[in-house]
């Protein structure tokens, strides 16, 4: 059987889950990355080498990452991930644990959409209303992960979902990590000690634990350059 096809621009970005979550499946796959054009020359970024083949990959809804799978080809981050949980036994099947991991996927898309928003906003302002702007997205993280830590204690489980590691699981631990990465929010996440053990069962994970440490995974911008920061163009 073809090992699994995906495409993604040349970043972590919204495929790292799906990344992550074939490494510890251990399933084969190939990727397209695709790049911003050359860092040294005045039109960088663009999106030229990913809008030539956009419309002629045979996409009902063109979009970044893409997953071909067999015959069958699909685009949108989390519906990849869904079909990926769903055929490896990756997702909760009962109650309450299915609504529980499903109101955490929401809850971690929304604590990412609002970092977006803010570095990827055409006006952000001045570097100090900037700054302000990445202030009060530490306070609104400190909140989600209170709200967090008490679920944790509250249920005593290991992972969203309970004992079972889920899709929402590598969902949760990758947009957590790039506010630590770059919102300079650790000292946040030491306040809540249930949270920062979530964070750290999820990278010692056999399956996971090189990956996460190496280059690859580390040194790979969170974002592209047309974010104000997060990526590896950015100037000091």
């Amino acid at each position: 059987m073809a090992p699994l096809k995906i495409g993604y621009w040349d970043i972590r970005g919204f495929a790292e889950p799906i990344r992550m979550l074939l490494k510890h499946l251990n399933i084969e796959f190939e990727e397209t990355r695709y790049g911003f054009g050359n860092d040294s020359e005045e039109s960088f970024p663009n999106r030229d080498e990913w809008l030539a083949e956009k419309f002629t990959l045979g996409f009902e809804f063109p979009n970044l990452p893409y997953l071909f799978d067999g015959d069958f080809k699909m685009t949108e981050s989390v519906a990849i991930l869904k079909r990926l949980a769903r055929a490896n036994g990756m997702i909760a099947t009962t109650e309450p644990a299915l609504s529980y991991s499903e109101m955490i996927e929401a809850m971690v898309i929304d604590i990412r959409n609002r970092l977006v928003y803010v570095i990827y906003a055409e006006n952000s302002g001045t570097p100090e209303e900037f700054e302000q702007k990445l202030a009060d997205l530490r306070e609104r993280l400190e909140t989600s992960l209170g709200q967090l830590e008490a679920f944790f204690q509250k249920h005593g489980s290991q992972w969203v979902a309970g004992d079972k590691l889920t899709y929402v699981d590598f969902l949760a631990y990758e947009y957590l990590d790039w506010y630590r990465v770059f919102v300079k929010s650790t000292p946040i996440f030491e306040k809540f000690a249930k949270v920062s053990d979530y964070m750290k069962r999820f990278e010692e994970l056999p399956s996971l634990k090189e990956y996460i440490a190496s280059d690859e995974h580390r040194s790979a911008s969170c974002l592209s350059p047309f974010a104000r920061i997060g990526h590896r163009w950015a100037k000091e």
